[in-house]
């Protein structure tokens, strides 16, 4: 199968910039930031932030980078991933858009504006059912290769006594 490029919406730096400023709104402190966020620093912020955001589905990994300041960069394997949520809401659908949410046991991620989020999803389970199912047969090959050197020892250990 060939990488997958994930495509986010247009409407995510718009996004961005309400959910950021809600998040303001509920600090009593950065309630007066509110008014220079809105005049140009919070378009900026979140416009740069959206384009940064890069995530690439391939056959073992899907791998996440985004960020402003410090890009960070996450790499999860197909088979660690226990979870994908999709998320609908009012606040999402007033924008058109809905959020993906992937859990492993240790971490999670948030893929907001993606493109068509339920096929994505699918994809994504597919890939894992492969890699599963390649990752298992191929452990499997080893364990009969190991068992039937034993046995190979085995029987030689036998027919020498």
């Amino acid at each position: 199968m060939k990488d997958n490029n994930v495509e986010f919406t247009d409407v995510l730096p718009k996004y961005l910039l309400f959910k950021f400023a809600f998040d303001m709104c509920r600090s009593i402190v950065l309630v007066p930031f509110i008014i220079i966020w809105f005049l140009g620093v919070g378009n900026f912020i979140c416009n740069r932030y959206a384009k940064s955001i890069k995530c690439k589905l391939t056959d073992n990994c899907l791998y996440w980078t985004g960020g402003i300041l410090f890009n960070e960069e996450k790499i999860i394997p197909l088979d660690k991933i226990q979870d994908i949520i999709i998320i609908k809401g009012p606040v999402l659908e007033y924008f058109g858009i809905n959020a993906i949410n992937i859990k492993t046991d240790k971490d999670s991620i948030s893929l907001y504006s993606v493109k068509s989020s339920e096929s994505f999803r699918d994809d994504l389970i597919n890939r894992q059912r492969e890699y599963l199912i390649k990752v298992n047969s191929s452990s499997q090959v080893v364990l009969l290769e190991n068992i039937l050197l034993e046995v190979t020892n085995i029987r030689k250990h036998v027919t020498q006594e």
